[in-house]
């Protein structure tokens, strides 16, 4: 008897083990295939919960932050705005789709055979401080349906821009989303901002300048906001004679930020960078059989800086310049951005270009668009290559004049040399960036340095200076030098750094200074905590 009950025991044992085998080898198929396991999500509580996250769950979660932003999918493009929202800017009510960009004040369009034109870029393109019917693209769409042919269909402008959006983010959003919009016509509109580095976004749904998503803590974070906060708190430092040369040479323009004048290392790579994305953005268009135009709201520096190299180096993209220069008139008083005015008279400027330039294919355009007539007389053309070489030649004569080897923070000598990294009293936090120029042969730098105003000591700090004359060449590795400071500790301690360089000479020219620190704390001042190493004084090339 105890052997006939034996045998059923047996098979279920054998089945069991049998089913085990099983159950193991799909688990083993399936986890080469596709990468995950199929035993280990039933049972992992947060497995369960990323997976069943779905876009829509993470825009409601999203809104609960008070700020406008929420993580866009694509740490290239950084962030996007929460999606189907509002939000007041300057005090304006603005809505978003579900992509997160403008809405349209007539909705998402039909899927009808309508063209579908796309206003791409940041806080300008978006409408910040304007209303949902004052955008680009509202005005766009408004003054279209007047200079069509009465039988052409109406284009459906939409925009897809978020502020705090560079160059680069923008592409790559339109590369995103372009299986969505279906543009027959991309309306590109850069700023001075698009040199700088993508924006993240923090806890409180606000923008984090500080980190670039793409890269993190790699590329130190480089923003048009530091050299205004080093204006801001160290302009009234500058001498008066300074002051003086400089507004009768061309005022802030004979001292703008270092990053966009094209000139040192630093700054010549984010141009390169800057005019590929938008090479790369007409072809990729091009091949879907649509159209860019990039319109170029002001003929000031940064512009005909992009104009130059737009000749020079991407001839076959279509751009136009807006008008001359901003005026107060043409802002919202307190911020410097376009009002319902300027943006107004802008659209209607660019569908002149666009008439001008037989855009987009297939237009049947019948009547010229009338200028807005207080800014009819203030438009901007277009240069020859020639000319275009000659007055950016004449603008980087103009920056050297006002920039030389050495940057001291005391007077406000070359403080539009700083990239990014120095705060306005000074304290570096992990590293910083400057650019110097210098009529001699360099093979010597000399860092003056202080400890940190709260008098807390780094223990063992350490100064890695890192040397790049040559944008297209890798930076010269750190050199560490020792900082002489009595325990770094106290704001009297100040330290002189003679630091020789490994290499040859230098030749005569630009040349970016990373400086790294090897340690650093997290100190509060006014209420606010940073990273803090140390404090610089002053920085200058030697023979």
């Amino acid at each position: 008897m105890a052997r006939r009950r034996s045998r059923p025991a047996l098979a279920v044992t054998v089945g069991i083990l049998l089913t085990t085998l099983l159950v193991l080898g799909i688990e083993g198929a399936v986890s080469l295939v596709t990468g995950r396991s199929l035993l280990r999500r039933p049972f992992d509580s947060a497995a369960r919960w990323n997976a069943r996250i779905t876009d829509q769950q993470q825009a409601t979660l999203a809104r609960l932050s008070k700020g406008p932003y929420d993580l866009d999918a694509d740490p290239r493009v950084g962030h996007r705005c929460k999606l189907d929202d509002a939000h007041d800017w300057h005090g304006v009510t603005a809505r978003t789709d579900s992509l997160g960009g403008r809405r349209r004040p007539s909705g998402w369009p039909e899927e009808d055979d309508r063209p579908r034109w796309v206003v791409l870029g940041d806080s300008v393109a978006f409408g910040f401080g304007l209303g949902d019917d004052e955008t680009y693209a509202a005005r766009l769409e408004h003054h279209a349906a007047d200079a069509l042919a009465p039988a052409a269909a109406r284009p459906a402008v939409l925009t897809l821009a978020t502020p705090g959006w560079n160059l680069a983010a923008s592409a790559r959003a339109m590369r995103n989303h372009a299986h969505r919009y279906r543009p027959d016509l991309v309306v590109l509109i850069p700023v001075v901002n698009d040199l700088g580095n993508r924006s993240a976004v923090d806890a409180a749904g606000q923008r984090a300048d500080r980190v670039d998503p793409t890269s993190g803590i790699l590329e130190l974070p480089m923003q048009r906001q530091n050299y205004v906060d080093l204006y801001l708190a160290i302009g009234s430092r500058t001498p008066l004679p300074r002051l003086i040369a400089a507004a009768e040479s061309g005022g802030l323009e004979a001292v703008e930020h270092a990053l966009n004048v094209a000139l040192a290392p630093t700054s010549l790579r984010r141009w390169r960078q800057l005019v590929g994305e938008v090479r790369e953005l007409d072809r990729f268009l091009r091949a879907r059989d649509c159209d860019l135009f990039v319109a170029l709201p002001w003929a000031n520096h940064f512009h005909r800086e992009l104009e130059a190299r737009l000749l020079a180096e991407a001839p076959e993209v279509r751009y136009g310049f807006l008008f001359d220069g901003s005026r107060p008139g043409d802002t919202l008083g307190d911020d410097p951005h376009p009002n319902a005015a300027c943006v107004d008279a802008g659209a209607r400027r660019i569908l002149e270009l666009l008439q001008a330039a037989d855009l987009p294919r297939g237009a049947d355009w019948t009547q010229p668009v009338p200028s807005s007539p207080e800014y009819a007389t203030r438009t901007a053309q277009r240069l020859a290559p020639v000319a275009a070489q000659a007055l950016r030649g004449e603008r980087h004569a103009l920056y050297e004049r006002f920039s030389g080897p050495r940057i001291a923070l005391a007077d406000a000598t070359g403080f539009h040399q700083v990239y990014a990294g120095i705060g306005t009293d000074g304290t570096i936090g992990r590293d910083a960036r400057v650019a110097l120029r210098t009529d001699r042969p360099t093979s010597r730098l000399r860092l003056h340095v202080r400890g940190l105003l709260g008098g807390q000591p780094v223990q063992g700090l350490r100064i890695g200076v890192s040397v790049q004359s040559d944008p297209d060449a890798e930076a010269a590795p750190p050199q560490w030098t020792e900082v002489p400071l009595e325990a770094h500790a106290t704001t009297e301690s100040e330290g002189v750094l003679e630091i020789p360089l490994d290499t040859a000479p230098l030749a005569p020219g630009w040349i970016d200074v990373q400086l790294i620190a090897s340690d650093h704390l997290v100190e509060t001042v006014d209420g606010r905590s940073r990273p803090a190493s140390f404090r610089f004084e002053a920085l200058e090339l030697l023979p």
